[in-house]
């Protein structure tokens, strides 16, 4: 119930969920039509890892083959099952089965509803640890492994010369998580009001409010500098009120992000981050052109390459040659 965590009231409810049963005996799960009817839903956010081999099709799902069989579910899937489950929400919401994959009419449709299935999701759950969809994330955790992050510390010290100085000891860095590599989860995560994250070495939970984890000494919930940035995000956007300057620099640093995630097809380097272009537009009322905000294009067209490595021109065009999103 955070100010800035409660999205404002609505009806919206995705097209499909996949609806878990009550009986601990189950066997099946089935994918349901929601016809507009609202049901709190849980969303999952992980690495599909390669092609889905359970995945809704035009054909299993219009010749109503809608119900699962819990052993053929990739694990991952089958981990957000259970948790969703555990925490008392009856649905859930995963892209690999709640959208008809070969149909380009859905997918364009549902792609579409993509923010508000994040926005409006009672909890979105990050499967960070897996790298694909058969891994899952419900693993014991060694107990012999306490993983200590932390700030840096500073000591005094007095060499053989007395001459007096500091030792610095740096705290461990968490190890990258394979979801934060990934082009399309980071609209996913900043969309969502509430995470779960399942991590190697932790459980973390943050809202745009908060954030906590099971590790000692405050560890960094999201690798590589992604906590800060996340949570000066959410502080920043979905404050009551944010600055043109704010936005324009909360715009510039989701760039700056985004453009360092791999995309399992490079063409898809716009619509991935379509979602969170369309909540800017939405809140600053800014006109988007391919990837850059047309009110503020003197500062958008700043932008140059990070690495030292020669950018290259994609042989398939993908957008215009001023625009970031046009080189790899």
């Amino acid at each position: 119930n955070h100010e800035r965590c409660t999205p404002p009231p609505t009806d919206f409810v995705p097209s499909r969920l996949i609806e878990i049963p009550t009986s601990a005996g189950a066997s099946t799960v089935k994918i349901v039509e929601t016809r507009g009817h609202y049901k709190p839903w849980c969303a999952l956010s992980y690495c599909w890892g390669g092609p889905q081999l359970i995945r809704t099709t035009a054909s299993n799902f219009r010749t109503g083959q809608r119900f699962l069989e819990l052993s053929a579910i990739p694990e991952t899937i089958l981990d957000a099952l259970t948790t969703t489950k555990a925490l008392g929400v009856s649905y859930l919401w995963v892209d690999s089965l709640c959208i008809i994959q070969d149909d380009p009419d859905d997918l364009t449709r549902e792609l579409a509803s993509m923010p508000k299935i994040y926005k409006h999701a009672t909890l979105t759950i990050s499967a960070a640890l897996a790298q694909t969809c058969n891994e899952g994330f419900l693993h014991p955790r060694s107990p012999r492994i306490v993983p200590l992050y932390g700030p840096p510390v500073r000591l005094r010290c007095i060499d053989e010369q007395d001459a007096e100085g500091t030792i610095v000891l740096h705290g461990t860095r968490p190890p990258q998580e394979h979801i934060h590599t990934r082009g399309w989860t980071l609209q996913e995560h900043l969309l969502s009001p509430r995470l779960l994250i399942y991590s190697t070495s932790s459980l973390a939970w943050q809202c745009r409010s908060r954030k906590y984890t099971d590790v000692p000494l405050s560890a960094p919930i999201h690798d590589a500098g992604l906590n800060e940035f996340f949570s000066s995000f959410a502080k920043q956007f979905y404050a009551v009120e944010i600055t043109e300057e704010d936005a324009i620099v909360a715009w510039l640093r989701i760039i700056e992000v985004y453009s360092g995630r791999h995309l399992g097809f490079p063409t898809d380097i716009l619509l991935a981050l379509s979602a969170i272009a369309e909540e800017f537009g939405t809140r600053m009322q800014w006109t988007y052109v391919a990837g850059l905000w047309q009110e503020h294009i003197q500062y958008m067209l700043c932008w140059e390459c990070a690495t030292t490595k020669t950018c290259r021109r994609p042989s398939k065009y993908r957008a215009p040659s001023w625009s970031w999103a046009s080189i790899d």
